[in-house]
C-alpha cells in the first residue's frame, strides 16, 4: 500500500507492478493477499458513495431517419 501511494496509481497498476516485482524478488518477498486486500480497503469507502442511475433521451441516426433513444448510466 506504501508503494500505491508514493507511486500514485490505481489498484489495477498496482497489481501489474506486483506481478513483475514478484517475477524479479519472488512471490514470497511481496505482500501476500494484494488483490484482496485492495478489494475490502476500497469496500471501506462504500459508505462514502452513492450509486444512482440517470436516464436521458439521445437522437440517433437510423439510415435518413432520426430516431430518439433513451439511455440510462450508472453514476456514483
Amino acid at each position: 500500500m506504501a508503494i500505491q501511494r508514493t507511486v500514485g496509481c490505481s489498484d489495477r497498476k498496482m497489481l501489474v507492478i506486483n506481478r513483475c516485482l514478484s517475477v524479479i524478488l519472488g512471490k514470497k518477498k511481496l505482500q501476500p493477499g494484494l488483490a484482496s486486500a485492495l478489494t475490502s480497503r476500497n469496500k471501506t469507502l462504500k459508505d462514502l458513495f452513492t450509486v444512482s442511475e440517470v436516464s436521458f433521451i439521445t437522437k440517433v441516426k437510423n439510415g435518413k431517419k432520426e430516431v430518439e433513444k433513451e439511455v440510462v448510466k450508472t453514476v456514483v
